[in-house]
């Protein structure tokens, strides 16, 4: 809290900072604990270590609960928005149990668009994409609105992971099993 990097970076190794570190350059006036620093700085190492850890730190931090197999392939999707373990399971609880609620209420007409569109479509990003947005389109809705809707859907929330990469991880069955069990 009272010494800063001399270069002034925020974000170094144990190593680089014992290189540098030296007790003249502490502060002795009233230093500042910034959690939200802290938190950021705690991010940027998440995303910066060996994912094979991160994953083992979010199997033991979840107590076991989740697959690891299952956090290693989600955890793409989320690590850039995580800065504690904590926000795996806010951020990723739907790819293991479906939510019982939603943010708010979903617009069930929109919702169907989005449904058939996915039901004939193959299983991956980009075949996905271009149904919904031909959807969309033959539908006169706008296409963001048709994925809101679908993310709402699956995932009972507004913001998230990338909506289409956690469609083909959830399966082409349990996607079109939450769309359904809405309408």
């Amino acid at each position: 809290m009272a010494w800063t990097h001399p270069d002034g970076k925020e974000i170094f190794t144990i190593n680089e900072m014992i290189n540098v570190f030296d007790l003249k350059k502490i502060q002795t006036t009233a230093p500042m604990f910034d959690i939200e620093k802290l938190r950021w700085i705690n991010g940027e190492y998440l995303r910066k270590s060996q994912k094979s850890k991160v994953k083992s730190q979010i199997y033991e931090f979840c107590k076991e609960k989740y697959p690891p197999d299952k956090i290693e392939t989600i955890l793409p999707l989320v690590v850039e928005r995580m800065k504690t373990l904590g926000e795996f399971e806010p951020l990723a609880g739907f790819f293991f149990k479906r939510s019982k609620e939603t943010e708010r209420p979903v617009n069930t007409q929109v919702l169907k668009v989005a449904r058939e569109a996915i039901q004939q479509s193959q299983w991956n990003h980009d075949a996905m994409e271009k149904n919904i947005r031909d959807a969309a389109d033959k539908a006169g809705l706008k296409a963001r609105d048709v994925f809101m809707e679908l993310r709402l859907a699956v995932t009972g929330k507004t913001v998230g992971p990338p909506l289409l990469e956690s469609l083909e991880i959830l399966g082409k069955k349990e996607t079109i099993g939450r769309l359904s069990s809405i309408e």
